[in-house]
């Protein structure tokens, strides 16, 4: 495998990236600019990688998930997505930033998949790239897949979940579930050991 073909995914997920990107070009729209340095180029360490993860209410630009956020209908102690060792994700009661199109958040969703790390083509930035093989129980659509961007302030590690168009601004942010808060098998939803 040469790496020169591309799936129906790559390409439908190739050009929801960088469409925006060239029609900013193009139109010299000014109102967005590509920051190089704003995400990671290399991935985090897979020991910080894999492990729970949580809403950061405080970092969520999501437009649409802001007031579900302040409502507390949505927040660090309703969901997770945890990152496995194994090349396996699960996601339980997250706002769907993966489907197609824009629409209502459905506030509370589940999902599982495959997770593997990949580098943005056009600017070097690595990823995880979220496989759905199933969305609430059922068999996930071909297209529900997702490209998690990395940040890092000091020796915190941040995903960034960017919503349809980068231009927007719009993402979600998730911060790593404590440590002892997994070990203990409190659970992200109730707040209950387990």
């Amino acid at each position: 495998m040469n790496g020169a073909s591309a799936g129906p995914r790559t390409l439908v997920w190739a050009c929801r990236r960088l469409l925006p990107l060239c029609v900013a070009a193009i139109a010299g729209c000014g109102g967005w600019r590509y920051d190089a340095d704003r995400y990671l180029k290399r991935a985090p360490p897979k020991e910080q990688l894999c492990g729970m993860w949580v809403i950061d209410p405080d970092r969520t630009t999501w437009r649409e998930a802001r007031p579900l956020l302040r409502s507390g209908a949505i927040g660090p102690r309703h969901g997770y997505l945890e990152i496995k060792r194994d090349g396996r994700f699960a996601i339980e009661a997250l706002p769907d930033f993966w489907g197609e199109w824009p629409g209502p958040i459905v506030a509370h969703r589940s999902g599982s998949g495959k997770w593997w790390i990949d580098d943005d083509a056009l600017s070097g930035d690595s990823y995880v790239f979220l496989s759905f093989d199933e969305v609430d129980g059922e068999g996930a659509r071909h297209k529900e897949s997702h490209a998690v961007y990395f940040t890092q302030e000091g020796s915190e590690y941040f995903l960034h979940v960017i919503i349809w168009d980068p231009d927007t601004g719009d993402e979600l942010v998730l911060l790593r579930a404590s440590g002892d808060r997994q070990e203990k098998g409190t659970s992200l939803i109730t707040g209950n050991n387990e």
